[in-house]
This record gives C-alpha cells, structure tokens and sequence, in this order.
C-alpha cells in the first residue's frame, strides 16, 4: 500500500511539471508565458492632430509574457482609414505617409505562426493646413 500511495504521489507531481504548472521550466511553460504579448506606440500618441506633416515615423515595441522583447521582424504596423486597413510596414520604427483624415494605427506582435499575440491601437488625424 506505501509503494502504491509514492507511486501515486509521484505521478502527480510529475503530470503537474509536465503540464506548465507555474515554476515549470517545460517548453510548454515556455510556449504559454509568450502567448501573450504587451504592446507599446511610443510615436504618435493617440489623439494627435498633425497640419501638413503627412510624413512620421512610427515606433513601438512589444513584451513577451516572460518579459523579453518580441524581434522587431515580429512587429507589423497597419493603417485603417475610411473602413479599410492597410499594413504600413512589419518593424519596430518606420517612416510612413498618410492623406487627410482620420487614421487609426495598430501594433500588433506577431506569434511564430502569424497569430497575433498582443496589439496597441491609436487615433491620430492629418489635416490641410490649420483651421
């Protein structure tokens, strides 16, 4: 009866590592700590208004679950004006221009098969000249 109740124990304790319970160093503690991704724009914030200046640079990062930075060939920057999205450019920084109106950029860390893991959003808006 002792060596069945060890025996049931160590299978516990074995089936619990092997399926990433927290402190596991399993790949697949690995792989479920970068499932997930925070996102950061750093240029432009959201809401500014910009006169003239179709030209800016765009520029963010992104945050595995375990802390260590998503590659900058894993970030891909898009543009949705007037209902459509466009992808601008897939790095970290990037130099885009834009027409007149309203556009909402988005981050988004892309997963080693494209899902993505994590995104950032904002508004920003080009007009002709100041009013």
């Amino acid at each position: 009866m002792k060596k069945l109740v060890a025996t049931t124990i160590a299978a516990l304790v074995l089936s619990s590592t092997t399926l990433g319970e927290p402190g596991s160093t399993t790949p697949q503690a690995a792989r479920r700590s970068q499932r997930s991704a925070t996102v950061t724009i750093s240029a432009p914030t959201d809401g500014s208004v910009f006169y003239g200046a179709y030209n800016q640079k765009l520029s963010g990062s992104a945050l595995y679950g375990d802390g260590s930075a998503i590659p900058a060939e894993r970030l891909r920057w898009s543009d949705t004006i007037g209902g459509k999205t466009t992808v601008i450019c897939t790095a970290n920084a990037c130099t885009a221009t834009f027409t007149v109106g309203q556009h909402k950029l988005t981050l988004e860390a892309l997963g080693s098969s494209d899902a993505v893991m994590g995104s950032k959003s904002v508004t920003v808006t080009f007009y002709d000249s100041i009013h």
